[in-house]
């Protein structure tokens, strides 16, 4: 399963339609207080060579939210975290082995898979990191101009184990 910005927000969007067994959260799931806003552009400025000025998105949901920073200067970047506190690990993949395309990663939550998609046809390229810890999934997805380079898996996992992980 590629881990695609919309077929997750669709998955998200679904989480929050579709009866739950948990009972919803009080408050709706606000994405962005899982990430400090300099620690996104920091880690931009480290994985892509430049400093960046990121625009801040927030899409709260009633069971599952998503949070963007982006910017097309100097080149398209999208960092989105969508995060569901209490999810079913199958809409993710997160039940099963992972399919050729996709590779565990350790060290970040109960389980993680990482994904790439660099198809020259599309104008942008994505790559993906979700991660289950307990009954919660965090995707951490990097959507980025064709022109720079994919950041290694490693550092994404890096960077969610230090920040994303400790929060979920």
């Amino acid at each position: 399963m590629i881990f695609r910005p919309a077929a997750l927000l669709l998955g998200l969007s679904m989480a929050g339609l579709v009866p739950a067994m948990a009972t919803p959260p009080s408050s709706p799931v606000d994405a962005c207080k899982m990430i400090d806003p300099v620690a996104v552009a920091s880690a931009a400025r480290a994985w892509f060579g430049v400093p960046v000025t990121l625009a801040k998105d927030s899409a709260p949901g009633p069971r599952a939210g998503s949070c963007s920073f982006t910017t097309d200067s100097p080149q398209h970047i999208d960092i989105t975290i969508f995060y569901a506190p209490s999810a079913n690990p199958a809409m993710y993949g997160l039940d099963q082995s992972p399919p050729p395309n996709e590779t565990p990663v350790s060290g970040v939550g109960d389980r993680a898979v990482f994904d790439q998609d660099a198809n020259p046809a599309n104008r942008y390229k994505t790559e993906n990191l979700a991660i289950l810890k307990g009954s919660a999934v965090l995707v951490l997805s990097l959507t980025l101009d064709q022109k720079l380079a994919f950041v290694a898996k490693e550092k994404l996992a890096d960077f969610a184990a230090r920040q994303l992980a400790p929060k979920m």
